[in-house]
């Protein structure tokens, strides 16, 4: 079952509480003949700053009762805790890229509600959460597993496709046995109960940057992929790579001319023989294999625009037009009608995310003598954010090496780098017959005109 929803505990699973004890001084109590009674040393760990501490030591005599002693702290941890208290490492960044991932999200917490949306706002993330839910909406505290059942309910989601986020193990136990999964997040509050954490919960992590590596992997693991494979090896391996990696690929190639015309022994990739090598390749790795027909499309966006621009005395790069038009924006299309989450080509392209700028970049390939991001250039943040490119960190002999020992027909098939269109390298003659424009001899000149 997939993971659709994620709720989050909010003190020690959001929060750094532990940041706020380091900074807490509890020599006073001892300074003062007070003996902590207990339920104090808990409160006291969620005191903010020093000055908190030397206003207990200031407003307290020894007269006062253990009970207002605890009423006062509680009272100066609302007044203070929640407005100055910091997030967890990678805490904000973690947030943002699971809810641009689409995952819904909500908190649930013991703590006061006002109190939690003041400190979500001021720390950036509030918006990122569909709500937050508190026992005191529920009715029980957080040892019952009514708090995660309905912000599961309010999420629309069932227990198995939630994941309960918390660092203590009372609240891993109960959210467990209602039948979520559950992801222990380390807080050093706890550490004693830290093992016992670990064997109770689904996943355990040391940090929430953690969390979001493991439900984007999931998520990317399970996704189906459509993956346009030309009959070359790039293409056939970059298949198996992504199969490799749990991923639901089929394989298809598009019919983009007439390619029956194509000269055996060329290094173009539409010949009848490059589709039979890509079906060839399917039936070896186990996937299914589909032929798409884009020949009137290909002819309007990429062969029309190839001659009309050498007719203009302009240079054209057809790879670039039939990235554009065709494989980025046709067959992605395509892909999505037919349920596909993503679509991945064997180029040599790294695409990742940026945390910092919150948009996908394309970046060189390990393999800088196969470097394709000159002809990735005009994908737009949509299109990047839907495609794989499962070659970036390869080098060209590890691609051949992982075909081979694979089983694959063309683990040592030439690479295709002709025109697929012109295959005999004669661009005045495609011009001549595709646009019936007489080519006529011109002169060499330099910028003098001369």
């Amino acid at each position: 079952m997939d993971i659709k929803g994620i709720i989050f505990d909010l003190d020690g699973t959001l929060l750094d509480s532990m940041h706020c004890w380091e900074n807490v001084d509890q020599s006073f109590l001892l300074e003062n003949g007070v003996t902590p009674p207990e339920g104090v040393s808990d409160i006291v760990k969620k005191m903010t700053i020093y000055d908190s501490a030397m206003y207990f030591k200031t407003q307290f005599s020894l007269k006062q009762s253990c009970e207002e002693i605890i009423d006062r702290i509680e009272e100066m941890v609302r007044e203070q805790y929640f407005y100055t208290i910091p997030l967890k490492d990678g805490a904000y960044e973690a947030v943002h890229h699971l809810k641009k991932c689409g995952y819904r999200m909500c908190v649930a917490t013991a703590t006061y509600n006002s109190l939690a949306h003041a400190a979500l706002k001021r720390l950036g993330i509030y918006d990122c959460f569909e709500f937050i839910l508190t026992c005191s909406d529920v009715g029980l505290g957080k040892d019952k597993p009514d708090i995660f059942l309905k912000a599961a309910e309010k999420m629309e989601c069932d227990a198995e496709n939630t994941v309960v986020a918390e660092d203590s193990l009372h609240c891993i136990e109960t959210a467990a046995d209602a039948g979520f999964r559950t992801i222990a997040v380390y807080d050093p509050i706890a550490k004693n109960e830290w093992n016992e954490i670990c064997e109770r919960s689904w996943k355990n992590v040391k940090s929430m940057a953690e969390i979001k590596d493991i439900l984007i992997n999931r998520r990317m693991k399970m996704a189906k992929v459509m993956v346009g494979m030309s009959g070359g090896v790039d293409s056939s391996v970059a298949a198996k790579l992504l199969i490799d990696g749990g991923y639901d690929v089929t394989g298809v190639t598009l019919k983009l001319f007439d390619g029956e015309d194509v000269i055996e022994g060329t290094r173009t990739c539409c010949s009848l023989s490059d589709v039979e090598d890509a079906r060839s390749v399917c039936y070896r790795l186990g996937i299914e294999h589909f032929v798409f027909n884009f020949k009137e499309l290909f002819r309007e966006k990429v062969m029309d625009q190839f001659a009309e621009s050498y007719l203009k005395g302009e240079t054209p790069n057809p790879c670039i037009e039939c990235n554009r038009h065709i494989k980025f924006d046709k067959m992605l299309r395509r892909a999505e009608e037919l349920g596909y989450d993503y679509i991945a080509t064997g180029h040599y392209a790294v695409r990742e995310f940026d945390e910092k700028s919150g948009k996908y970049i394309l970046k060189r390939p390990k393999d800088r003598s196969k470097d394709q991001t000159y002809v990735l250039y005009g994908l737009t943040q949509y299109q990047l954010s839907k495609t794989l490119f499962p070659l970036g960190d390869y080098e060209k002999p590890e691609i051949r090496d992982i075909a081979e020992n694979a089983g694959l027909v063309n683990s040592r098939k030439p690479d295709s780098q002709d025109i697929c269109f012109v295959p005999d390298g004669d661009y005045a003659s495609f011009i001549t017959k595709h646009t019936g424009a007489e080519i006529t001899e011109g002169d060499f000149l330099n910028t003098a005109g001369e």
